[in-house]
């Protein structure tokens, strides 16, 4: 019986562990992630957030350009290594030069083999442009955007950029060559997109703009989500070719809703900010044990200090006391010398009369 229970406690654990760490077992999926220098998807801040839905997602395998340059110097069919390697998702971050047509090999594979692949290029990337979309460059900050009603931006209402900039948007290529249809999720006023979603050859593609995907105000982390999700499990139309957005219908937010949240993000800046001044305050006084513990001591100071107030307090009503008595004896003191001095002269006066009598006496 005890054994059982051991055995219970130990499943219990290890389950608990499994859930909280994030590590998946069956249905776990193999992400490969493509970087070069200087974005790096492991240790640049900018791509934490996706980063870490990413390992939530299951095993993440990143790869330098370099190593994917060694593969197709070796003639080997990438499509089929992506395919051996068992992997349901590419995600491209960057090459230089050297490896580009590496890296377009791979692509190209992927899109053979259906498996889907995500950019999320580290800057304007020209590479991008062989598969329909051209990278401009651009300067954001702020709640400018539109979001279109459409599966990947299911529960996304309000998104933006407040905590970094995009620098660099998508706009449709002209003259594609070769069918490549792709939806815009989020853009500005001006019909630049930030992110897009499509259809290349078998594959699902989605693409975010530069640094976006670095930013988890409003409801972009749950955008991000929902790519990685449509990405893995999601379906897409048949979309016709066109040099333009494919026409979508965009969510009609009231101002007033725009303000609200506006101000739901103002409150989580707040307390952001108070966030940081209690991990000040931990940091210099060593916790909140330590600062409850001094403050019980500047208490207890407090109170020696008021006690000590009292007892002088009352020292000085004595002092008080004893000064009005020593005030009364003085003037009792004074009182009787003063009734002795008159007494003494009256003494004297009548000693002189009687000396007088006697001798006036002894003179008759």
């Amino acid at each position: 019986m005890k054994n059982k229970i051991v055995f219970v406690l130990l499943f219990v654990i290890v389950l608990s562990y499994t859930v909280n760490s994030g590590i998946v077992f069956a249905d776990s999926y193999n992400i490969l992630v493509i970087q070069d220098v200087p974005y790096y998807i492991n240790s640049n801040s900018e791509y934490r957030l996706f980063y870490d839905i990413l390992r939530k997602k299951g095993n993440v395998v990143i790869k330098g350009s370099w190593e994917i340059y060694n593969v197709y110097t070796e003639n080997v069919n990438i499509g089929e290594w992506v395919k051996a390697g068992g992997y349901s998702l590419v995600v491209v971050l960057w090459s230089r030069g050297r490896y580009s047509d590496a890296v377009r090999a791979l692509l190209d594979g992927c899109f053979e083999e259906g498996v889907p692949v995500l950019f999320l290029p580290g800057y304007k990337w020209d590479l991008l442009g062989d598969y329909g979309l051209r990278m401009v460059d651009s300067s954001y900050w702020g709640v400018n955007f539109s979001v279109a009603d459409v599966e990947v931006a299911r529960g996304v209402w309000v998104v933006g950029v407040r905590e970094r900039g995009v620098v660099s948007v998508f706009r449709p290529v002209n003259a594609l060559e070769f069918p490549t249809r792709f939806v815009p999720v989020v853009v500005d006023n001006e019909s630049n997109a930030l992110v897009v979603v499509g259809k290349i050859g078998e594959s699902r593609v989605a693409a975010v703009a530069p640094y976006f995907y670095g930013d988890g105000s409003y409801d972009n982390v749950l955008l991000f989500g929902n790519i990685v999700d449509w990405l893995l499990m999601g379906e897409v139309k048949e979309r016709e070719e066109s040099g333009e957005w494919s026409s979508v219908v965009f969510k009609n937010l009231t101002q007033a809703r725009v303000e609200i949240l506006g101000e739901i993000e103002r409150l989580r800046g707040e307390r952001d900010k108070l966030l940081e001044e209690i991990d000040l305050l931990r940091e210099k006084y060593g916790g909140l044990e330590n600062v409850t513990r001094r403050i019980g001591e500047l208490e207890n100071m407090t109170r020696e200090l008021k006690n000590k107030l009292e007892e002088c307090e009352r020292v000085r009503a004595e002092l008080n006391r004893s000064s009005v008595a020593l005030s009364e004896v003085r003037r009792v003191y004074r009182f009787l010398g003063l009734v002795g001095g008159l007494s003494f002269v009256g003494g004297f006066g009548v000693a002189m009369v009687i000396v007088s009598y006697v001798r006036k006496r002894r003179g008759e």
